[in-house]
C-alpha cells in the first residue's frame, strides 16, 4: 500500500503497514557498483594536485617522531652555536669596556694633573665607541637566530651604551652643582653608580639572551646577576675604611669583580639556556633552515 503520488512530487519512501521491512541488498552501494575505484571527486583532486598517499620509499628513513631520539628542529636549534666570531667580538667588547678603570685609574691617582684627566676622558669616550661597535657587530653575526632578534639585541646594546655615556655624567654634574658637601656628593655618586651598573649589566645580558633565543625567565636571572655584581662593587668601596689602601684600589678590585661576575653570568645563562624547555619557538626553527 502506498499513498498516491502527485505529478512533480518526490516518491514516498516511508514505510507503510503491509509493506515488507526494508532490507539492504548485499554487496557494495550502488554508486560503487557504477563507479569502481575512488569516487570521482577524489580522482579529480589527485589529478589536479601533487597530493599522493603516504608511502615509504625504498631506502628512505623517516625523520619523524617514529625514529628513536628524534628532536624537533626548533628544539635542536635551541642549543645552536652562535659562532666563534660573535662570541669573540662580544667577549672582547666586555673586556675593552673595563680598560679605562683597570689601566687608566692607577695612572690618574698617581699623577693627578689636568692633562691626565683630559686624557682619561678621551680614552673613556674612545673605548666606549669601540665597545659599542664591537657589541653591535657581535649581535649581527650571531648564528642560529632571526634578524628581528639580531636587531633587537643590537638596538638594546646601543641604548645601554648611550645610557652609560650620558646619564652618569649628567647626574654627577648636577650633584656637583647643587650640593656643597663634597663627601655626601661622592657617597651619593657611589650609590648611583651601583644603580647604573645594574641597568647596564642587566641590559647587556638580556640583549645576549634575546639574540640567543632563550626563555623569558633567563632575563630575571640576568637581573639577579647584575644586582649581585652591584652589591659586591659597593662592598669593595668600603675597603679604604678598613685598611690603609690607595683610593684607586677599591675601584680596580670592584671592576675586576664585576668583569668576573659578567663572564660567570654568561656561563650560567649558557647552562640554563641549554636545559630542557628553554627554546623560544618557531623563529629559531626558521633560522635553522635558512
Amino acid at each position: 500500500m502506498s499513498y498516491p503520488q502527485q505529478p512533480g512530487q518526490a516518491p514516498d519512501h516511508r514505510y507503510h503497514p503491509g509493506q515488507p521491512p526494508y532490507q539492504q541488498s548485499p554487496g557494495p552501494p550502488q554508486y560503487q557498483q557504477q563507479f569502481p575505484g575512488p569516487p570521482p571527486y577524489q580522482q579529480q583532486f589527485q589529478q589536479n594536485s601533487d597530493w599522493q598517499p603516504y608511502q615509504q620509499l625504498p631506502g628512505h628513513q623517516d625523520p619523524g617522531w617514529q625514529q628513536p631520539g628524534y628532536q624537533h628542529p626548533v628544539a635542536a636549534n635551541r642549543n645552536a652555536h652562535p659562532g666563534w666570531a660573535a662570541r669573540i667580538l662580544f667577549w672582547s667588547a666586555l673586556i675593552i669596556g673595563h680598560v679605562p678603570i683597570l689601566v687608566m685609574m692607577p695612572i690618574l691617582h698617581s699623577r693627578p694633573v689636568p692633562t691626565v684627566f683630559e686624557f682619561y676622558s678621551i680614552v673613556t669616550y674612545g673605548v666606549a665607541g669601540v665597545k659599542v661597535l664591537l657589541l653591535v657587530v657581535a649581535m649581527l653575526v650571531v648564528k642560529g637566530t632571526t634578524w628581528p632578534r639580531r636587531a633587537i639585541g643590537a638596538g638594546l646594546l646601543f641604548l645601554i651604551s648611550l645610557y652609560g655615556l650620558v646619564v652618569p655624567r649628567l647626574i654627577a654634574q648636577l650633584l656637583m652643582s647643587t650640593s656643597a658637601d663634597i663627601s655626601s656628593t661622592i657617597r651619593i655618586q657611589g650609590h648611583l653608580g651601583a644603580v647604573h651598573l645594574v641597568v647596564m649589566l642587566t641590559g647587556t645580558l638580556i640583549a645576549w639572551n634575546v639574540v640567543r633565543n632563550r626563555a623569558w625567565w633567563t632575563h630575571l636571572v640576568a637581573a639577579g646577576i647584575a644586582v649581585i655584581a652591584a652589591g659586591l662593587m659597593t662592598l669593595f668601596q668600603l675597603v679604604p675604611r678598613w685598611i690603609q689602601a690607595p683610593v684607586s684600589l677599591p675601584l680596580i678590585l670592584g671592576d675586576l669583580c664585576v668583569l668576573g661576575l659578567t663572564f660567570a653570568g654568561l656561563g650560567l645563562l649558557h647552562l640554563l639556556g641549554a636545559g630542557a624547555g628553554t627554546g623560544t619557538g618557531v623563529g629559531a626553527g626558521r633560522a635553522s633552515r635558512a
